[in-house]
């Protein structure tokens, strides 16, 4: 369901990022698949999910 090594956070300045880096069973933002190597900028409220079916998701959120 969730590779070993699924996605990549980053943060730059303020700014955070998700990539997936390849995984087997793919990353979702907000229930839409992000394509490996791609980055998508998160913002509040996001949906993250590894894998499908959504088993495994979180909200992102900053402090």
């Amino acid at each position: 369901m969730v590779s070993r090594v699924h996605a990549n956070l980053r943060v730059e300045g303020d700014v955070y990022y998700l990539e997936d880096v390849g995984s087997s069973n793919g990353t979702y933002i907000n229930g839409l698949p992000l394509p490996a190597g791609n980055r998508h900028r998160l913002r509040p409220g996001d949906r993250i999910a590894f894998g499908k079916g959504d088993k495994v998701s979180f909200i992102f959120e900053t402090a």
